[in-house]
C-alpha cells in the first residue's frame, strides 16, 4: 500500500539519487548530525561501500520511564507500533519492507525504544515514509491490543517464565534495587501485563511517541543532500502533540548499608549458578547520586572486567577453570553505557560436586587481588587491542554501528564522545584499573545472588 503522494515524493528523492551518482565532488565520510524546527535529532554516519542504508528511529523512552504497576507498557507500545495506521494496515508494515528486499525490527530497553530498517538507497524514501507515519498516526484499538496483550504473556512464559536461569536473574535484579527501575523486567512483571488496558497503550503513545523525542540515525550509503531531503520531506511536517514528554524525575538508588545475598531454589535447573554484582557507575552516572566518573574512570572498569574475565586467558578462568578445576564457566562483564549507574558482574558455574562455597571463596580471592595488585602492562596493551579491534570489526556493519551509536547517545553521550573513546581509552593507566577495583569491590555495594536445584550443595 502506497501512502498519498508517495510516488512523487519516491520520485524526487530518485532524482536526488541519480543527481548524487554523477555529482564530482568527495562525498562526506564523517559522521555529522543536525535538528530540524520540530525537535527531531539526526545522526548520519555515511558508508559507500554497499548501495544500503540502515534508518533506525530511537525514543527516548523505555522501561525506566515507567510506573510501577505499568512495568512492560513501553515493550507492548513496541509490538502495538507494527498494528497499522489508516495508510499502511495492520501487520503491512514488515511485509512491505520485505517485498523491498530490505530488514526490519525494534527492540525495547531500560532507557529507549528503537525502530529499524535495513534497506536499499533505492527503497530507503518508502521506508522512511512509513516510519513517519506510525510516529504520529498509529492506529491503537482494543481489537488489536486484547490478542497482542496475549502474544507478550506468552513472550514472557517463553524467555522467563519458563527458564530457570532467565527467572532467577529477574529475582536476583529486583533484590539489588529498591528505587531505580531497574529493579523491573524490561518485559514487565506478569500481573503488570495481565492489568494492561488500552488506555495504558494510548497515554504512553501519547506521551512519548513524538518528533522532539526522537533520534533517527542514518548509517550507510547516503549524502548529506539526500539525509537533509528526507528530513524535511517526510520528518519537518510531524507536529508534537500537546502532551508534554517529560521523563519522570528518578530518584539515585541509595547507599547500603552492607551487602546483599539472595538465594533462590528451582527444581527445574541442574547444577547451580552464582553471580557476584558490584554496583558500579557508568558513562553518565555515578553511584547513589554521586557524580559521574571521568571517562578514564569508566573505561579503566571496562579494561578491568577484560584482563579478570573477559575469555579463555582472563585471570578468572585461568585459575577457577585451568588450575583450581572449580567452574565450568565464570566470566565478568561491565557496560559503561547507561543512563544511570551500571554493574561490574560475575557469574560462574560450578562443576559437579563443587559447593556453592568453594566457588565463592575462589571467586573472591581473584577479585579482591585488583585491590592490591597492578596488572601488567602487557595485560593492559592486549586488553586494549582486543577492545580496539572488536570497535573497529564492529563498525564495518553499519547495522552495529548505528545501534552502538543510537545505545550511545539515547543514555547521555554525545556524538564527539562516541568518535573519541578509543583515544580516550588508551590513556587508561594500570594505575586508574587498581583505583577503580578499590573504589567497586566494597562490602556496601556487593550483591551476591546463588540459584540452587535444592536447599543444600
Amino acid at each position: 500500500m502506497r501512502l498519498p503522494l508517495a510516488w512523487f515524493k519516491t520520485f524526487l528523492f530518485g532524482a536526488l539519487l541519480m543527481a548524487s551518482s554523477v555529482a564530482h565532488a568527495a562525498p562526506e565520510t564523517e559522521p555529522y548530525e543536525f535538528t530540524i524546527d520540530n525537535g527531531v535529532r539526526f545522526v548520519v554516519v555515511p558508508d559507500f561501500r554497499a548501495p544500503v542504508v540502515v534508518h533506525m528511529v530511537w525514543y527516548q523512552a523505555g522501561s525506566v520511564d515507567e510506573q510501577q504497576g505499568k512495568t512492560g507498557i513501553a515493550h507492548m507500545l513496541e509490538h502495538m507500533m507494527f498494528k497499522g495506521t489508516d495508510t499502511v494496515p495492520a501487520g503491512e508494515f514488515s511485509k512491505i519492507i520485505a517485498r523491498l528486499g530490505g530488514q526490519d525490527n525494534a527492540f525495547t530497553s531500560y532507557d529507549y525504544t528503537a525502530y529499524y530498517q535495513k534497506i536499499s538507497r533505492d527503497n530507503l524514501a518508502q521506508a522512511v515514509e512509513m516510519e513517519t507515519d506510525r510516529m504520529v498516526n498509529l492506529n491503537i484499538t482494543d481489537e488489536v491490543f486484547q490478542p497482542e496483550r496475549d502474544v507478550v504473556l506468552e513472550e514472557r512464559n517463553m524467555r522467563v517464565d519458563s527458564r530457570p536461569i532467565s527467572a532467577f536473574f529477574e529475582l536476583f535484579n529486583k533484590e539489588q534495587y529498591k528505587k531505580l527501575p531497574y529493579q523491573n523486567p524490561i518485559i514487565g512483571w506478569r500481573k503488570d501485563i495481565e492489568n494492561f488496558t488500552l488506555a495504558d497503550a494510548q497515554d504512553w503513545y501519547k506521551r512519548f511517541y513524538a518528533p522532539r523525542n526522537a533520534l533517527v540515525i542514518m548509517a550507510g550509503s547516503i549524502t548529506r543532500d539526500e539525509a537533509e531531503w528526507l528530513a524535511e520531506t517526510y520528518y519537518a511536517p510531524l507536529k508534537n502533540p500537546e502532551v508534554n514528554a517529560i521523563r519522570p524525575t528518578i530518584p539515585a538508588e541509595p547507599e547500603r548499608s552492607g551487602p546483599i545475598r539472595f538465594e533462590h531454589v528451582d527444581e527445574r535447573t541442574q547444577l547451580p549458578i552464582m553471580a557476584i554484582s558490584y554496583r558500579a557507575p557508568s558513562l553518565h552516572s555515578g553511584v547513589a547520586g554521586a557524580p559521574k566518573p571521568t571517562a578514564e574512570e569508566a573505561y579503566a572498569l571496562y579494561v578491568l572486567s577484560d584482563i579478570m574475565g573477559g575469555g579463555t586467558t582472563s585471570d578468572l578462568y585461568q585459575e577457577l577453570v585451568v588450575k583450581q578445576k572449580l567452574a565450568d564457566s565464570v566470566s565478568a562483564n561491565y557496560s559503561p553505557i547507561s543512563r544511570f549507574e551500571s554493574t561490574f558482574d560475575v557469574v560462574a558455574q560450578p562443576k559437579p560436586g563443587v559447593t556453592i562455597a568453594q566457588l565463592e571463596e575462589a571467586i573472591l580471592k581473584v577479585v579482591e587481588s585488583y585491590k592490591t595488585k597492578i596488572v601488567s602492562e602487557d595485560e593492559l596493551d592486549r586488553s586494549k587491542t582486543q577492545m580496539k579491534s572488536a570497535d573497529i570489526f564492529g563498525r564495518d556493519d553499519v547495522f552495529d554501528t548505528a545501534y552502538e551509536l543510537g545505545s550511545w547517545l539515547t543514555t547521555g553521550g554525545t556524538l564527539k564522545g562516541y568518535q573519541n573513546w578509543l583515544k580516550e581509552l588508551q590513556t587508561v593507566t594500570a594505575e586508574d584499573v587498581q583505583k577503580m577495583a578499590k573504589r567497586t569491590f566494597v562490602d556496601n555495594r556487593k550483591a551476591t545472588g546463588v540459584l540452587r536445584p535444592h536447599a543444600k550443595d
